[in-house]
């Protein structure tokens, strides 16, 4: 997902570069989507390493 990101990034600093704002902007876009995907899934690993570490106490009873 890292590397995707990145290859977006590359493509972006190249339209930049380039002038072409429209591409740039749609390139921008696609970026954004992959950093909230990125996102919601370091959430989900964090919540699933919560939830782990939870049932891995001892639970009296």
């Amino acid at each position: 997902m890292e590397a995707e990101y990145i290859k977006r990034l590359g493509e972006l600093y190249r339209a930049a570069k380039s002038g072409d704002d429209s591409n740039a902007l749609s390139l921008t876009q696609k970026a954004m989507e992959h950093m909230m995907v990125a996102e919601a899934a370091m959430t989900s690993m964090m919540v699933a390493e919560s939830l782990a570490l939870e049932a891995l106490k001892p639970h009296g009873g």
